[in-house]
Parts: structure tokens; C-alpha cells; sequence
């Protein structure tokens, strides 16, 4: 199964994992990029209430094509006790019809509000495989 993993990575525990998990697994890894990068204060006033809020910041446009891969893996941190809004990003991008797993970073390696995210996900018309949370 052809599978690419789309990540997002503030301060770079989330591409270290990412590499790792590609390379391990055969997959073709891709970085979203925010178009506006917060600062390090701004992550935590800004972003982490939008993480909150369930919101989404704009990415630049993805170096691959999600619709050529059977299967996405979505990797980012959580902020806030939800993904990074530039992980909301990732999913809001998502074509239909394609199997998705998510392995979310944390520090705590618990996110309690996983299901919002998977419900986003399957709202796209994606069949959800799984949610791991990963302790970074």
C-alpha cells in the first residue's frame, strides 16, 4: 500500500519521529509548513487557543499529492490538548475516500480529545485506522 506520512513540526520532536517512522516503514514523508510561522510566545498565545478552538492555520501547498497515496499518516504535536492548527490544516486538505492514521506527539503522550479530530477526518469522507498518541 502506497502511504505517505504528512506532518507538522513546531520545534522538531514531530519530523524526528516522522523520519523515523517513513524510513522504518517505506513511506514517503512530506512537511506542511505554516504560511506565517508564530513565534515562540505567539505559539503559545495564538496557537494554542486556535488548537482549542479546533481551528485551522494556512499551509503552504503540500510538495505531494495526497490523491496518489492509498493511505495518509498525519503526524503533528498537540497544543492545548488538540492538535496543532496546522495539523487541522493537514486534515482539512484530505481527498476522500482515503485511509488515514494519526500519530499525534505529545509530552504527556495523552490527548483526550482525539475523537474531534477523527470526526474531522472521517467528515472528509476518510476512513480513520487509527489514533496513537506518542510520547516525544
Amino acid at each position: 500500500m502506497k502511504t505517505l506520512i504528512v506532518y507538522y513540526s513546531y520545534g522538531g520532536k514531530t519530523k524526528r519521529a516522522a523520519e523515523e517512522i517513513a524510513q522504518k516503514e517505506g513511506a514517503d514523508l512530506c512537511e506542511a509548513v505554516e504560511l506565517k510561522r508564530l513565534p515562540g510566545i505567539g505559539a503559545f498565545f495564538i496557537g494554542c487557543p486556535q488548537a482549542a478552538g479546533g481551528k485551522a492555520r494556512p499551509i503552504h501547498p503540500l510538495s505531494k499529492e495526497m490523491e496518489a497515496y492509498e493511505k495518509i499518516i498525519i503526524m503533528g504535536p498537540i497544543w492545548a490538548g488538540n492538535p496543532a492548527p496546522a495539523v487541522n490544516s493537514i486534515i482539512d486538505a484530505l481527498p476522500a475516500g482515503k485511509k488515514v492514521e494519526f500519530r499525534i506527539t505529545s509530552g504527556g503522550g495523552q490527548s483526550k480529545n482525539h475523537e474531534r479530530t477523527i470526526n474531522r477526518a472521517t467528515a472528509k469522507g476518510c476512513e480513520v485506522e487509527g489514533y496513537v498518541d506518542m510520547k516525544a
